[in-house]
C-alpha cells in the first residue's frame, strides 16, 4: 500500500506485513512516515545538552536536560524517585470537551521532571541516560562501564574514551561500532580485535594496522602480512604518538578502506532483516544498530526487542516486547505505546512518561510508579479504568490524536537540544516554520588566554589539565581532565585538538545515514539494500560474495 506522509508530502509503503501489526495492535494505519514518526520522537530527547540549576525539591545545585529558565518542575533523581512527594496529587478528571494533548501538556507542566535520566551511577556525575556506571563522565545512552569518558551508546566497557556504539570492550580510543575489543585505535565495525590501530570490518585481529575485511590474522599493515619484528618497526616509523601522524594515517586508511568491498550491511548473524550495524537480529525491517531482536520494524539502537514497531533507544539486558511509537523503553517492558521513559517490568501503557516499576494499564500519566489502573494521574477502579480508557481513544479518534506521538509543541526541548538535530539537521528558521521549537543555547567562552595543544603526547605534561584549549574547528574551549591525561600517556596517544562534541560529531560522520537505497552487489549482481548511497565510491557486496 503506498501513502503520501502528511507532514512531508513524501510517499511511503506500508507493507502487508505493517498491515497485520497495525491490525493486531489495533492502531490505524499511520498517515505519517516512517522518518517523520522518528523525528517526532527524537524532538523529545534531549542526550547530551546539560545545564545547571536548581533541583526544585531539594534547592541544591544540579546538572539536568532542563534549562534553569525551562518552565517545568525539576528534581534531582535521588529526589525524584524518593517518597518525598507524590505524583498522584497532581491527578485530573478528563474533560471531553478538550483535546487530549491539551490536557497532557497541563500535566506535563505540572508534575515534577526528573533533571536527568541517571540511575545506580557510581562517581559518575555528569552522565546522562545512563545506569550502573562507575568512575564515569560525560558518557550518553550507556550502562554497566567503568572508567570511560566522552562516549555515546556503550555497555558493558572499561577504560574507553572517545568511542561510540561498543559492546564489552576494553582500553579502546576513537572507535566505533565494536564488541569485544581491546586496546583498539581508531577504528570502525570490528568485533574480536585487539592491539590494533585503524581497522575497519575486521574480526578476531590482533597486531594489525589500517587494514579491512581481515578475519583471524596478526601482523598485517594495510592488508599485508608482515613479521612480527617488521610490524613494530614500521610502526616506529609513523609518529603515532603525534597529532601530525595520527592525521596523516587516518586520511591512508580512508582512502585505502573506499578502493576495497564492503558489506551491503555492517553486522553479523542476521536472518531476514535489513538495515545496518545489525548483531543476531532475526526479521528485523529498516533497523539500525539493533541487537539480539526479532520481528521489529523501524527500530534504532536497542537491544533484546521483540515484536515491535517504531522504537528507539534501550531495551535493556531484559528487553522490550510488543511496543508501537516508543522512546527508551526498557527492563521487561511489554504493550507500551505512544510513551517515552517506561522502564523496569510495566506494560498496557499509553502515552505516558516517566513511569517505571512494575506499573500497568496507565492512561496519559506521568511520574507513576507501581500504579495501575490510572489516567492523567487519576487512579479508577478495574471498570473504571477500561470503560473511561476506551472512551478517550474514542474522542482522540474524533480529535485527530489518537495513534500519533507526542505533539512537537508539547516537547519540553528546542530541536537543536535534541537528538532529531543530530539526524535530521534543520536551520533555526527551518524548525520554526515546522512548528518546532528552537533553544537559545548559552556557548560558554572562557575570556583569558587558551593554550596551543602540543603535537606529541611527549610534550604534553599535567599541567595541561590547568590549561584552557581551543578547538581547531570550532573555536570553543574545553579542558583536559586528569584521568583523560594518564589515559593519552599509558597508550602514546597525541592531546585531541578538537573539543569532545567536535570529536563525537566526526565519528559519527563515519556511520552511514539511517536510508536504504537499492543497489546491487558488484559481484553477483544480485538486488541488494543498503545504506550505502549509489553516489558512493565503495563496492557493495551481498553477504554470500562478501563471505
Amino acid at each position: 500500500m503506498e501513502k503520501i506522509c502528511a507532514l512531508s508530502g513524501q510517499k511511503f509503503t506500508v507493507t502487508e506485513s505493517d498491515q497485520r501489526f497495525y491490525e493486531q495492535a489495533g492502531f490505524p494505519i499511520p498517515d505519517i512516515c516512517p522518518t517523520e514518526r522518528q523525528r517526532q520522537r527524537l524532538a523529545w530527547r534531549n542526550e547530551s545538552h546539560l545545564y545547571w540549576r536548581n533541583c526544585d525539591g531539594t534547592g541544591e545545585r544540579v546538572l539536568s536536560v532542563f534549562a534553569p529558565e525551562s518552565p517545568y518542575t525539576v528534581y534531582d533523581y535521588d529526589y525524584w524517585i524518593s517518597d518525598q512527594w507524590n505524583p498522584m496529587d497532581y491527578g485530573r478528571d478528563f474533560d471531553f470537551s478538550r483535546p487530549f494533548f491539551e490536557q497532557f501538556g497541563e500535566l506535563l507542566l505540572a508534575v515534577p521532571q526528573v533533571a536527568r535520566s541517571a540511575f545506580d551511577n557510581v562517581n559518575s556525575p555528569y552522565v546522562n541516560q545512563a545506569g550502573q556506571n562507575k568512575n564515569a563522565y560525560m558518557i550518553f545512552e550507556a550502562d554497566y562501564t567503568e572508567d570511560c569518558a566522552y562516549c555515546w551508546h556503550i555497555t558493558d566497557s572499561q577504560r574507553c574514551l572517545d568511542c561510540d556504539y561498543l559492546e564489552r570492550c576494553q582500553d579502546c580510543y576513537g572507535c566505533v561500532s565494536c564488541l569485544d575489543c581491546t586496546n583498539l585505535k581508531y577504528s570502525e565495525n570490528c568485533t574480536d580485535c585487539h592491539h590494533s590501530y585503524f581497522l575497519k570490518n575486521c574480526k578476531n585481529c590482533r597486531h594489525c594496522f589500517g587494514s579491512i575485511n581481515l578475519q583471524d590474522k596478526e601482523f598485517y599493515f594495510y592488508n599485508q602480512p608482515l613479521n612480527q619484528e617488521e610490524y613494530f618497526a614500521k610502526l616506529m616509523t609513523l609518529g603515532l604518538e603525534t597529532t601530525s601522524g595520527i592525521q596523516n594515517q587516518r586520511q591512508v586508511a580512508q582512502e585505502f578502506f573506499e578502493t576495497q568491498p564492503h558489506p551491503h550491511c555492517n553486522g553479523f548473524e542476521n536472518q531476514s532483516s535489513t538495515g545496518d550495524y545489525l548483531y543476531n537480529c532475526q526479521n528485523c525491517q529498516d533497523c539500525y544498530f539493533l541487537v539480539d531482536s526479532q520481528n521489529c520494524r523501524y527500530v534504532t539502537e536497542s537491544r533484546n526487542v521483540k515484536n515491535t514497531h517504531d522504537m528507539d533507544t534501550f531495551g535493556s539486558r531484559n528487553g522490550v516486547d510488543s511496543c508501537y511509537q516508543v522512546m527508551e523503553i526498557g527492563g521487561k517492558a511489554e504493550n507500551v505505546y505512544f510513551s517515552e521513559q517506561v522502564w523496569h517490568r510495566c506494560g498496557r501503557i499509553y502515552y505516558s512518561k516517566c513511569c517505571l516499576n512494575h506499573s500497568y494499564d496507565l492512561f496519559g500519566c506521568i511520574g507513576l510508579r507501581n500504579a495501575q489502573y490510572c489516567i492523567l494521574n487519576k487512579q479508577y477502579s478495574e471498570t473504571e479504568y477500561f470503560q473511561l480508557r476506551d472512551k478517550i481513544i474514542d474522542h482522540m479518534g474524533e480529535t485527530g490524536e489518537y495513534s500519533h506521538y507526542f505533539p512537537k509543541e508539547l516537547s519540553p526541548f528546542g530541536y537543536n537540544e535534541t537528538v532529531a538535530q543530530e539526524y535530521y539537521p534543520l536551520l533555526r528558521s527551518e524548525a520554526l516554520d515546522q512548528g518546532f521549537k528552537w533553544a537559545p543555547i548559552p556557548e560558554e567562552k572562557y575570556d583569558g588566554p587558551s593554550h596551543a595543544t602540543p603535537d606529541s603526547i611527549k610534550d604534553a605534561d599535567l599541567t595541561i589539565c590547568d590549561q584552557i584549549l581551543n578547538c581547531q574547528s570550532t573555536n570553543k574551549n574545553y579542558r583536559i581532565l586528569q584521568s583523560e591525561y594518564n589515559f593519552y600517556k599509558t597508550h602514546n596517544l597525541p592531546i585531541p585538538t578538537l573539543c569532545p562534541m567536535e570529536r563525537h560529531r566526526l565519528r559519527d560522520d563515519l556511520r552511514n545515514r539511517r536510508r536504504l537505497f537499492e543497489r546491487h552487489c558488484a559481484e553477483c549482481h544480485t538486488a541488494l539494500q543498503t545504506t550505502y548511497g549509489p553516489e558512493r565510491v565503495e563496492t557493495i557486496l551481498c553477504d554470500s560474495c562478501y563471505r
